[in-house]
């Protein structure tokens, strides 16, 4: 039996798919409010990505992640996600660092960039992860009623 709290993950998805539709707003602000906008924005989508990944790889009992980057292999693996948007993805968590310690050196075009090419992945993350958890007909949930 699994144990994954659906409503948490059904909840994060969400709220990314909220922020997600801010995106043109986001990053057609100016200034330093843009700047920290646009930051904030990232850091949903990435933590988002990274704390869902986790929940599926706890929750399923996938294997162990070694890295940001092996839980979007992993959940490539599991079919959670499309292989065609790993590269996407991965290059957006690869902003957690810089956007953690080192947020004083990321420019404004460097966030730009990676939010562009990874767009199309992040719009599709929340739908993939949706239809696994769908196919999971028989998993039990840590927090609610199972399903």
């Amino acid at each position: 039996m699994y144990l994954i709290d659906k409503k948490q993950i059904l909840n994060l998805l969400d709220y990314m798919v909220k922020t997600e539709s801010s995106r043109e707003e986001v990053f057609g602000l100016g200034g330093i409010t843009g700047n920290l906008a646009r930051e904030r924005y990232v850091e949903v989508m990435i933590s988002v990505v990274l704390d869902v990944g986790h929940m599926l790889i706890d929750g399923f009992l996938m294997r162990d992640a070694g890295s940001y980057e092996d839980i979007l292999c992993i959940l490539v693996d599991e079919k959670v996600i499309p292989k065609e948007d790993l590269p996407a993805l991965v290059k957006l968590v690869s902003l957690r660092p810089e956007l953690m310690r080192m947020y004083t050196e990321l420019t404004e075009v460097k966030l730009q960039e990676v939010a562009e090419q990874s767009n199309e992945a992040i719009s599709n993350f929340a739908g993939n992860v949706k239809a696994y958890l769908d196919q999971e007909a028989s998993v039990a949930h840590a927090f609610g009623k199972k399903e």
